[in-house]
């Protein structure tokens, strides 16, 4: 790489240590990077052996919040077609903080996007009228393990850095609870160092339903994802609490409220063992 591009990659992780000691990697896997790469992914990569830790959930009263302890981190997670993005926007509704990892990734690649330069010094066609090119940028990565390497160099830094800034932000202020939106949660690992897991299902007959109505969706298409994704009933068994779908939009609100009300009350010994890590580096 370009002697600039390693100063600039060296600027946007000043804030952040390796990912092997961080406490919570949102895990940026590819499809965050490259349009319809989620699909691609769960397509072709090799299924993840799943090695799961014991959640505690601490029912009751808990001790109130100090400055130090920083909000409870709960991550939300959910198969394809299971209504997480549903249940995100109705915790955005109700004021919990939400970080989205794709979000994120689609301001980095838009025009004056912290990651446009990055991307553009080491796949230059993929920078297009100022801004990352996603179909572009999918002719570099798709196939080409060493170029995905690359990408997600320049990538998971800058996201890391946006989530902790994110974390410090709602301390400050003094938030209870916030949510990590990771789709592939379970499959990519990401659940390490969250308070909680919240998995987003519903019966399989309204997931086929909602996915085959999706442009250029086929059956086929369908089965192959699900074939790579971890089992909706296995997602179920090792989260911490179930929002089901499979009912009206009311009734999955009054879910919501109802997980927003139990985890309020909570405290995260993981955000305040984080922050401090993070205040020493």
């Amino acid at each position: 790489m370009h002697g600039g591009l390693a100063g600039l990659q060296a600027t946007a992780a000043r804030d952040v240590t390796a990912a092997s000691t961080s406490l919570l990697q949102v895990t940026c896997t590819p499809h965050l990077h490259v349009q319809y790469l989620d699909v691609w992914m769960l397509l072709h990569a090799p299924r993840v052996q799943l090695r799961f830790r014991k959640r505690v959930c601490h029912r009751g009263a808990m001790p109130a919040k100090t400055s130090q302890q920083g909000p409870y981190l709960c991550g939300l997670t959910g198969s394809i077609g299971m209504g997480k993005s549903t249940v995100s926007s109705m915790l955005k509704s109700h004021g919990v903080p939400m970080f989205c990892a794709d979000e994120v990734v689609h301001k980095l690649y838009s025009p004056a996007g912290a990651a446009v330069a990055l991307v553009g010094q080491v796949f230059p066609n993929a920078v297009i009228d100022g801004a990352v090119d996603r179909a572009a940028l999918s002719k570099y990565v798709i196939g080409n393990e060493a170029a995905m390497k690359q990408l997600e160099g320049i990538v998971h830094p800058l996201v890391e850095a946006e989530r902790l800034k994110f974390l410090r932000q709602a301390a400050m202020d003094g938030i209870p609870l916030v949510v990590f939106d990771i789709p592939l949660l379970y499959e990519t690992g990401a659940g390490a160092g969250l308070d909680a897991v919240v998995v987003v299902s519903a019966p399989a007959e309204q997931q086929q339903k909602r996915v085959l109505a999706r442009p250029n969706m086929t059956a086929e298409k369908l089965q192959a994802i699900l074939a790579r994704q971890v089992p909706d009933a296995e997602k179920r068994q090792q989260a911490d609490f179930v929002i089901d779908t499979g009912c009206s939009l009311h009734e999955t609100e009054e879910q919501v409220v109802k997980l927003i009300e139990e985890l309020k009350g909570r405290t995260s010994t993981n955000a305040a063992q984080l922050l401090r890590t993070k205040q020493a580096d």
